[in-house]
Parts: C-alpha cells; structure tokens; sequence
C-alpha cells in the first residue's frame, strides 16, 4: 500500500533521512515510544522486506515519505535490530524515481542458492520486490543487494511482472521446496483476489492460480502468504508441533483491518480450511481485536518449522494523518512484533495464537510482584523511568462456579487523571460449562486526542473462555491472564496465551505523560480461593544506544498505595 491522503498545505521541505538529525531530543519528545519502532523523522507506513539474516540480524524497512503529508511518492526506509526492541537507522534502502515511479509496499528474500544468477559466490544476497506506482499503472519491480541490505540495485529487466493496470500491488515471495521454486503473491486490490506466481529464477514469473473467498471481501491489500506451525496448545508456544500449514493474511483497506486464513498449498493453488469460527459468523478472523494495526507483515528467514514474526503498522487508516505527532516531527509507529503459531478448536476452526517477541533483555528495573490478591487496589508511581514503558502479566485463578470477579488495570496521568484502562470481567456462572467473560481495552479517559470526537475508545472481546483449567480435589480452577507493554502512546496486550491481541494508540495531553498504575480488583466473596497477581517490569529505552542516554540505574517502580479488602 502507498497512499495517503491529507486535506490541507503540503510541505515543500524534504529533508534526507541519511542526514537526518538523530539527536536525543528526537526520541525522548512525550509522544515518542521507546520499545517500538518510529522513523527518524516525517512520515512512516507499513513494513516492507522483513528477513532475518544468517546473523541473526533482523531488518526491516517501511514505507518512507519525507514530508508530514505523504500522498503517493514512497521510498523504502531502513533499520536492523538484534532483539526487535532497539533498532538502528539506516539509509533510505530503495529511493523512488522522481518524475516517474514510487517505491511501494513489498517484500524480500534471501537467494542463498543463487537461483536468479545475480550473486555468484555468494550465499546472502537478498533479492527485494515492489510496486512501482506510476498515474497510470502498478508494476512489480526486483531489486538486489549484495551487501547484505544495505543498498540495493534495480533489475535492468524491470519490471518482472506488468498487466499494465492500477490496483495491482504488495508482492509477497517465499520458497516452496517440494518444487524448487519460489511463490509470489500479489493482490487485485479493487477486483478483490489475490494472484499467485511461481519462477525458478526470481525474474520470470508465471502466474499459477487466484485465490478469492466470500469470508474476505474488500479493497485487498499487502497479502502475506507464509509456513506456519500448528500446535498442540495455546498455553505452550513450544508445544508439540502437529502439522506445517500454509497461511494468507490480508488487508482489508475498506475496513482498515488485517484477516488471516489457514489451509494448504500443493504448489499451485492455495486451499482453505474447510469452516470459520461460528463465533466470528463464518467470516475470516482478524488478526487484532483493536482497531490500530494494519499492513501486517511476517519476517523472512526463519525456521520454516518454527514460530513466524509479524510486525504491523501501528494505526487505522481513518484517522492516519490526523494524529497530533507531526508537532513533534514524526508520524506513525510499527507494533511490537510479535509471535505466532495456529492451534484448533473445539470446532475444528483454527485459531492464531499471538504472542510478544521477549522483551526481557529489555528489563531495568526488579519486578512490582503480588502473586496472591483478594479484593484489593495496588497503586504502583513508574514517574522515575524515563522510558515509560511498562511490561506487566495479570493472571486470575477462580473455582469455576465462584465469584464475579473485576479486574481492571489502569494507566493514568498524575497530573491531569487522563488513562487507558484494560478490564476483564469474570462473572458467576449460570452452570459449570456455562461462564462468559468479557474483555475490554480503553482509551475513553484520553482528552489529549479525540480525532475531533469521532474516535471510537472501547473494544471489547465478548465470550472469553479460559486459558487453562485445573482440576483440585474435584473443584474446577479457570485461570485467565493478559499481558502486554505501555509504551508511552501505544499499547499492546495479549489475552489468555495470544488467542487474542489488541493494539491501541493514545496521545494524552504532551506534557504530562502517563506515570501511574493502579490495579483494582473486587467481586471476590468472603472465603473464596479465588485469587488475582500482578508482576510488572520498567523497561529502558530501545533507542539508548542511538542517543547515548544509558539506563537509569537505581530507578525503580514506586508502590505508594496498597489497600486489602474483605474477602
């Protein structure tokens, strides 16, 4: 994807990233995250060309545009990062043409096999695919680097695949071994398919099949088509791996939402699981229960056994270039990123476990730990972190047929009250097998940014099973957990093992960042073994290496209010 629009004065002034100032003002500014990727400076979309090398370095470029009201021209941004936390900025990677193309969104593999005949004696070369967006059409291009990303050369043999129509983008490769050969996937975006392609040399491509479903309808967009493990159970993301299928996720742009579909692939067509979850209505899920990541991308280079990575940019298209961040000379934010593998249901649907990536080696601070509460309120002050980044898991263990538990974890501004709010409500059962819970995620008490009142601020996921259940001398325990990172002006949480993950983006009022946790809980009756922990972490900033600022040692999270209830 490559356009967006703003209504209003297009700035004239386009800086350079290579020379961009990276002082450490730039990250530190209040709205700025630390733990998730942002460009230097200006304008920012979705993630193009995700691999990880033979290093284990991973890189990630993105949609580029050197001014605050990007419309068609895009280049392809760079950064690397050896933990996906702290990233180091790079040249722009692929420069658009200016006067006659744009560098749209793509995707990249690593030609270990020299299959295109462009890297003799060499095992990484990486070979990268685009749009090129001109007034008239959108053709797939194929640029190379032989060293090892960081500049690239266009293939003189450009462009690899042209219908010579608009609405034709967001290529999408990976190597299909049973045939020796690689796959590309590209959507039809208004006509609503996705086309398949297959080449031995990564520059002659045969389109193979078209992939449509009456379960993803819209104007389609970025489709990534990858291997991905089905495992035995959500509450273990290294449990038994049962089978290796095949997944299409894409982007809906009509509805600014990212689906995804499981099934199999044969080499040339690419085949469905045969039903959607009743509880969606038959229709292909979303990959997010919020409404804030879109563009969904998944790193090449993996271990094609293993556990896949996504990254997604962090925002909804309605309001993309309405965000208050431009003041600070930025826009836009990529999600953590994240981990995923399948798992099936009690319907035989299947289901998309997402996790975060581990941001441990990202901890500074010892951990806020109550692993036994009743009926309680913890007020936990995180002011001493310069990052504000806060990494917690909240776990609820209750008998089945039990109590009405609330649990709400807030985050707030001293100084103004503004807050976001994550709340799951676990009521009494109208049977043993009978207890529908409810999660919700909030940004209804944010006053710094209200898209001029037409910002939804609820999203709520409605009949919450348990993650796990445990049987005690013959008393049924549901246990429930979330878990997440607050990261300034963004929030990632992950419910019940990842069955479901939300993103949220928030801007309070500039100067008075969020710094204040509070944990209520309440519902639990006299006597009850139902019980609530908390453990939270400050995390530093990902960007101390590129600002010089070091951890602040001896900084620590501040409880200033604990208060137990009867129960």
């Amino acid at each position: 994807m490559g356009f967006i629009l703003r209504i209003g004065t297009v700035s004239l002034a386009l800086v350079s990233l290579a020379a961009a100032s990276l002082s450490k003002r730039d990250y530190s500014l209040p709205w700025r995250p630390q733990v998730h990727f942002t460009p230097p400076q200006d304008w920012m979309n979705d993630p193009n060309g995700l691999f990880r090398d033979a290093s284990g370095l991973w890189h990630m470029y993105y949609q580029y545009a050197d001014t605050l009201d990007p419309g068609n021209d895009k280049s392809w941004g760079s950064a690397t990062s050896e933990n996906l936390l702290a990233w180091t900025n790079l040249p722009i990677a692929i420069n658009d043409i200016s006067g006659v193309s744009s560098i749209w969104s793509g995707s990249a593999v690593i030609d270990s096999e020299n299959t295109s005949g462009l890297f003799p004696n060499q095992t990484n070369g990486v070979v990268a695919f685009y749009t090129s967006w001109t007034s008239t059409k959108q053709s797939q291009f194929m640029a190379y680097s032989s060293d090892n990303g960081l500049t690239f050369t266009n293939y003189p043999g450009n462009p690899v695949i042209d219908l010579n129509i608009t609405d034709f983008r967001d290529p999408k490769v990976l190597f299909y071994a049973p045939t020796n050969s690689w796959i590309l996937v590209v959507s039809h975006a208004v006509d609503g398919f996705i086309a398949f392609y297959r080449s031995t040399d990564l520059k002659v491509w045969t389109q193979v099949s078209t992939f449509s479903h009456p379960a993803i309808q819209g104007v389609l967009e970025c489709p990534q088509f990858i291997t991905i493990p089905l495992r035995e159970n959500i509450w273990d993301p290294n449990s038994t791996i049962l089978d290796v299928m095949y997944m299409l996720a894409i982007s809906d742009n009509s509805q600014s939402t990212v689906k995804y579909v499981p099934g199999n692939f044969d080499g040339t067509t690419f085949t469905p699981v045969s039903s959607f979850p009743v509880a969606t209505g038959g229709i292909a899920q979303s990959m997010d229960f919020g409404i804030d990541s879109y563009a969904t991308a998944f790193y090449y280079g993996l271990d094609p056994t293993g556990n896949v990575v996504s990254t997604s940019w962090a925002v909804n298209l309605g309001y993309s270039t309405n965000v208050p961040t431009s003041s600070e000379g930025w826009e836009s934010a990529m999600s953590i990123p994240r981990n995923h593998f399948l798992v099936k249901g009690a319907d035989d649907a299947y289901f998309l476990a997402t996790l975060p990536v581990d941001v441990s080696s990202m901890r500074e601070t010892t951990p806020v730990s109550f692993p036994a509460l009743g009926n309680s309120q913890l007020i936990v002050d995180y002011s001493a972190i310069d990052s504000r980044v806060i990494e917690f898991y909240v776990t609820v263990s209750t008998p089945q047929v039990s109590d009405n538990i609330t649990t709400v974890l807030e985050f707030s501004s001293s100084a103004t009250g503004e807050n976001v709010q994550l709340q799951l409500t676990i009521p009494i059962a109208e049977s043993p097998t009978n207890r529908i819970s409810a999660f919700t995620m909030s940004r209804a008490g944010i006053t710094g940014w209200t898209n001029n009142g037409n910002l939804a601020t609820e999203f709520t996921v409605p009949n919450v099973g348990p993650f796990n259940k445990t049987d005690v001398n013959g008393v049924t325990t549901e246990t429930y957990e979330f878990h997440g990172v607050i990261d300034r002006t963004i929030l990632d949480v992950f419910l019940n093992g990842g069955i479901n993950s939300g993103t949220m983006i928030f801007f309070p009022q500039e100067s008075n960042m969020l710094d204040t946790m509070t944990l209520t809980v309440g519902g639990i009756a006299n006597g009850s073994l139902s019980q609530v922990s908390l453990e939270a972490w400050g995390l530093k900033s990902g960007w101390e290496a590129l600002t010089g600022e070091s951890a602040q040692t001896g900084s620590q999270l501040k409880v200033v209010s604990f208060t137990q209830g009867t129960n």
